[in-house]
């Protein structure tokens, strides 16, 4: 990869929408039962069942730590954060996925009592480490999305977030998402609000986001409910899609 160090599979989140349950916290003894081998640990948080569906009612934790389900209202998510044995091989990653989403859609229908979720969907972050510079890193995501920003020598351009949504087979949307990022040690740090400055971060990169669901056919046909089978199509198709857009970015 010439200049680059690396590409890192960072980061997933699947998600099941479904009909809104505002009763769900009374689902936690089932849900613990359910999940207590891979997930022990569960939290209830003292949000007001008249609040927004969308808040976190239930969190569990994963038993090697890597991985954790919220459970609201009307969604369910499992979020991954990869260890580094994990960030390089991306059908590890795919399995993992593979194997729990089943566990999510027994949750939904046997426990929560939801036979028919409306849509789901897959995140994927992928960080790409250069070693080249700051002002490298703008300009490569800026000449491979061809865009027009009057970039110079000497513009004050110091951040990049470009977003692109395409239809897939009729089915899917699949967001793309590309911007640098840095990351800056703040340990020592005592003021409430950092001073973040420039030339002090420690790591400097790009991150890619891919965000693949079923949303449109929801959308758009009254008799479309997501199920397995529509999950493990977004899972593979979803991978393909942020790798296939992060190799953009990747020996220039």
């Amino acid at each position: 990869m010439s200049d680059w160090n690396k590409k890192i599979y960072q980061y997933n989140r699947f998600s099941i929408s479904f009909t809104r349950n505002e009763h769900i916290r009374r689902k936690s003894n089932d849900i613990e039962d359910k999940l207590k081998e891979s997930y022990p640990s569960i939290h209830q948080l003292p949000i007001p069942d008249e609040l927004d569906s969308m808040l976190p009612r239930l969190i569990l934790d994963s038993r090697h730590g890597f991985s954790q389900i919220v459970i609201s209202q009307s969604n369910i998510a499992l979020n991954i954060n990869y260890s580094e044995d994990w960030q390089d091989n991306i059908d590890k990653c795919r399995v993992y996925l593979l194997e729990k989403i089943k566990l999510l859609f027994d949750l939904v229908g046997d426990v929560i009592g939801e036979k028919r979720p409306y849509y789901c969907g897959l995140v994927s972050q992928i960080h790409i480490l250069p070693n080249v510079s700051d002002r490298e890193i703008l300009n490569i995501i800026t000449d491979k999305i061809e865009t027009k920003l009057n970039f110079s020598n000497s513009s004050k351009l110091t951040e990049v977030d470009h977003k692109f949504v395409n239809l897939v087979s009729e089915k899917f949307y699949s967001g793309l998402q590309v911007k640098n990022f840095k990351s800056w040690n703040i340990e020592s740090v005592s003021l409430d609000i950092p001073r973040l400055k420039e030339d002090e971060s420690f790591l400097e990169g790009i991150l890619i986001i891919g965000d693949f669901n079923d949303r449109y056919k929801f959308n758009e046909d009254k008799k479309y409910f997501t199920n397995l089978s529509s999950a493990k199509e977004i899972i593979d198709l979803g991978i393909k899609e942020a790798i296939k857009f992060s190799d953009n970015f990747i020996g220039s």
